[in-house]
């Protein structure tokens, strides 16, 4: 299954996107007019958990408190559900960029290989989760959603957004695949010279810094549900899920 010509973004209510951003889409929209493009919202997450994931996941992305957090998840689930090229609201397109998604590949991820570290192993620098590809239904960003899951159920790195479900994630998940015959990577360098430039609008960066000391979930959530029966049945149902399931397309 090839990867579909649409570019997918994210910004939690759309009517509040800074003018900046919407002059970045508006003009990637006119330089790459040959693909569809969708501006996806919270609104649109909530509906795809309800409809295929169930009320405990959709409370769990409710909960999230921090914004960027539930950007992280929005983002695998379009990926999963619709396929196409994910891209931060940031990247002003170019170029069409047809030619990095190929005829040939399943899903496509860039390496941050921009720091001084990066460059003297290039091939070991993490992946970005501001720009990736796939087709629908895609294993790899399904098994980045049950990470993501497990993460936010059982806790873990909850003062650590980027291990719990963002570019630590995805890394660790691609880093794992035995089989590459059909993953495509490029270094961000390349892709910024390429295909996009990243446009910073102040207030809208890393603001998920200062927010993450006090959890990716509030950290009374775990204490709040250990006991209950609520909770237990969706570790239950999430253990089940992981081992045996299927998401819907």
């Amino acid at each position: 299954m090839s990867i579909p010509h649409r570019i997918l973004r994210f910004w939690h209510q759309p009517d509040t996107l800074p003018q900046p951003i919407q002059d970045v889409l508006t003009r990637s929209e006119a330089a790459c007019a040959q693909f569809e493009h969708r501006l996806w919202s919270d609104e649109d997450a909530c509906g795809v958990l309800a409809r295929h994931y169930g009320p405990a996941y959709l409370k769990l992305y409710q909960r999230l408190r921090i914004p960027a957090a539930r950007s992280d998840l929005a983002r695998m689930l379009m990926l999963y559900h619709e396929g196409g090229l994910y891209m931060d609201a940031s990247f002003e397109l170019k170029a069409s960029p047809a030619p990095l998604l190929g005829d040939d590949l399943d899903c496509v991820f860039i390496r941050r290989d921009d720091n001084h570290a990066a460059k003297r192993v290039p091939d070991h620098a993490p992946l970005a989760n501001s720009v990736m590809a796939a087709c629908p239904n895609n294993p790899i960003i399904r098994r980045c959603i049950d990470r993501i899951f497990s993460n936010l159920i059982d806790g873990d790195f909850n003062q650590r957004l980027v291990h719990a479900m963002g570019s630590g994630v995805l890394t660790s998940v691609v880093d794992a695949e035995a089989d590459r015959r059909r993953i495509g990577v490029m270094g961000i360098e390349q892709f910024s010279a390429e295909y996009a430039a990243n446009t910073r609008v102040p207030g809208t960066t890393n603001t998920w810094l200062e927010m993450q000391p006090e959890g990716v979930v509030e950290q009374s959530y775990h204490r709040r549900h250990s006991a209950t029966r609520e909770w237990r049945l969706s570790l239950f149902g999430h253990l089940i899920h992981l081992r045996f399931s299927r998401f819907k397309p």
